[in-house]
């Protein structure tokens, strides 16, 4: 079968045995030599793929020689060796860095030339492959089937299967790179690394043209192509920034616009039929859109200011974006913007200020031409929970503001909160904490409460009058300009509040305003009428009476009299009683110590040749018992100096208590 399809190949076709039949019949050899020559050819060529030699009868043939070492594929042989240099390069780095074979970053210039170079590359050969018309007028290659005799199978036909990528119509490319600072971080100046000059591939005209060629393609397959340098963030000095002033129009013309101004610049007569000419409207040289609000630079500057604060919540290591500004240059010229930070409150500078860098946005100056939008974009990431503030001001130059901070105000308050598996956490062990310590304390108190007992002191009470209003003293209050007397009135208003009132609403308040707002809730007007007729009607004999006056009724109240005679009086009885127990208790001390002196006295002195006081002394107690001579010792013991001044202080302190209690009680039930 095989065969047989070469041979038709190779065959000549129909047309020409029956275009030229004359040259057919001249040379009938040719045609047959050509054939077994053809057939020769397939069927060595099938026998080499099968593996069917033709073996000599010479010896020397059959001898097994020695495999050369170019025997296989010349692509293997040069991966080969390419991975014998990568081992030798591995190790020899390895020895002189001492670093694994993983931890090298090869990021030479030419490395990184031949990366983006290939990067290029890659770009263009998915943009031209994944072209809608390239992909349209592609054929798919199709394997026709065929009857393999040698196995006895039929094959069937195979389709070409497409790449990923034209079968999914896009690809998602990676670039990859480091920026140029991280770089610089990592292996120094470009001098220092011993890099070599850069290729002028990438830079090249020719590629340049041929990009700009395939722009529509290549932005099928990738958006933008990324500036790796600058993707890093550089600090700069505000010393080495200087905003530039720039006073004149500023108009960008695109090539299409020049392309026709240069074709419409040749002097021309003027046509018979001009067309309408429509003024615009004139565009001020100096005009910000701020957010909502649009300032214009005139004679007489705005009077209005922009003042903004924005606020932020979320957890540590969170991150929350807002957009804070909208700012667009709707004049002419250039403005220039620069920020400006303050502190957030004026007296203490430190006062919840930001430490860790918490806000983040692009706070460089800049300048916005005619037209041009920009929108200030505030990221707020916390490490810690804490409460962060920070203030700044945008300066516009030229200012728009007439007053006293001319610039845009922006404050920034972040709040980071704890993540709420960490203050269950809190919570769980102050909460087991302080049950252990009550439990304690509970114990403690349990057990000694009989020695607690008598260091317990009840409250003093500074003011001991004290009266509960009644419901008509409340209504009055509650409502002035009406006074009322009778109970009965209050319960007819309160079962009129009862049947407007819903099931789950409160009781009356004792106010006539919310019976008001009851009644203009009801929805039928008839019922409304009704209801305020009623109320009305009950309300009549109330209305127009002069409210009551608390402070006459308070003055002219029996009742609190009564109360400070009572407790003056129970103050001075209590005083008196205090004053007797405090004699007898001084009377009873100094007795101890008279009468413990006279027994001393008593068992010193000598019973013979005694002096008249120890001959006075026996008789005595020979003559009375003991009660008696303490009698008497009492009798003696107060014509003493000293018990009398010890008498007379306490005495004196007692009265001067007593009498500050009653001043107190007649104070705190007067009316101030």
């Amino acid at each position: 079968m095989e065969v047989n399809s070469f041979i038709n190949a190779f065959s000549p076709p129909s047309s020409m045995s029956t275009d030229h039949p004359e040259q057919q019949g001249e040379h009938p050899g040719m045609f047959v030599h050509n054939r077994r020559i053809v057939l020769e050819l397939v069927n060595k060529i099938f026998d080499n793929k099968r593996g069917n030699v033709e073996l000599s009868s010479s010896h020397c043939s059959s001898l097994a020689k020695k495999p050369s070492v170019y025997s296989y594929d010349n692509r293997l042989k040069y991966w080969k060796d390419m991975l014998e240099q990568r081992k030798l390069v591995q190790a020899n780095i390895q020895e002189k860095t001492g670093k694994a074979p993983a931890q090298v970053l090869f990021n030479r210039a030419v490395t990184v030339d031949e990366r983006d170079k290939q990067t290029v590359r890659r770009l263009l050969d998915y943009a031209e492959r994944l072209n809608p018309l390239t992909i349209l007028h592609r054929q798919e290659g199709i394997l026709p089937e065929y009857i393999d005799c040698s196995r006895c199978q039929h094959v069937h036909a195979l389709h070409e299967t497409l790449p990923k990528a034209e079968r999914d119509g896009e690809k998602i490319v990676e670039i990859a790179g480091l920026p140029l600072v991280t770089k610089e971080e990592q292996l120094g100046k470009p001098r220092e690394q011993g890099a070599h000059k850069k290729s002028d591939w990438l830079r090249s005209k020719v590629l340049e043209e041929r990009i700009e060629g395939k722009r529509e393609d290549i932005e099928r397959v990738i958006e933008f192509y990324p500036d790796i340098d600058k993707l890093q963030i550089v600090g700069e000095s505000f010393d080495k920034m200087h905003t530039l002033r720039h006073n004149a129009d500023i108009q960008y013309i695109g090539e299409e616009k020049i392309h026709t101004i240069s074709q419409d610049s040749s002097i021309c007569e003027p046509t018979a039929q001009a067309a309408a000419i429509v003024e615009p409207t004139p565009q001020p040289d100096y005009s910000v859109r701020i957010n909502e609000h649009i300032f214009l630079l005139t004679e007489k500057r705005s009077s209005k200011y922009v003042e903004l604060e924005v606020r932020f919540e979320c957890e540590p290591f969170e991150k929350v974006v807002k957009r804070v500004l909208h700012l667009e240059n709707l004049g002419k010229r250039v403005l220039s913007c620069e920020w400006v930070h303050r502190p957030y409150f004026d007296k203490n500078a430190n006062l919840l200020k930001a430490y860790d860098d918490e806000f983040i946005f692009q706070h460089k100056p800049f300048r916005l031409t005619s037209g041009e939008t920009m929108d200030v974009v505030v990221q707020f990431q916390p490490r810690r929970a804490d409460i962060t503030k920070q203030k700044w001001m945008l300066k516009i130059d030229p200012q728009f503001f007439c007053r006293k901070v001319d610039a845009v105000v922006v404050r920034l308050s972040g709040k980071c909160k704890p993540a709420p598996e960490y203050i269950a956490k809190i919570r769980a062990v102050q909460t087991e904490v302080l049950n252990k310590s009550n439990t304690k304390m509970v114990r403690q108190i349990t057990t000694r409460l009989a020695s607690l007992t008598p260091l317990i002191k009840l409250p003093e009470v500074i003011c001991p009058y004290k009266r509960t209003l009644t419901e008509l003293e409340l209504f009055e209050f509650y409502n002035p300009g009406y006074r009322c007397e009778r109970y009965h009135d209050i319960q007819l208003l309160k079962g009129l509040y009862q049947r407007l009132k819903k099931p789950r609403e409160p009781a009356w308040d004792l106010s006539i305003e919310t019976l008001k707002a009851l009644i203009l809730r009801q929805e039928s007007p008839d019922k409304r009428a009704l209801y305020f007729v009623e109320m009305i009607s009950l309300l009549e004999e109330m209305r127009g009476r002069p409210p009551i006056e608390f402070d006459e009724r308070i003055l002219d109240n029996t009742e609190r009299e009564r109360t400070c005679y009572v407790y003056v009086r129970g103050i001075i009885s209590t005083g008196i009683d205090e004053w007797e127990e405090l004699t007898l208790t001084i009377e009873e001390a100094f007795l101890k110590v008279a009468w413990k002196e006279y027994i001393e006295n008593y068992s010193n002195t000598p019973g013979e040749g005694a002096g008249g006081d120890a001959e006075h002394i026996e008789v005595l107690l020979n003559e009375f018992d003991e009660e008696e001579l303490k009698m008497w010792l009492a009798k003696e013991l107060r014509h003493r100096k000293a018990f009398r001044d010890t008498l007379y202080m306490q005495t004196y302190t007692h009265l001067c208590n007593f009498i500050e209690d009653i001043v107190s009680v007649i104070e705190s039930t007067d009316i101030v």
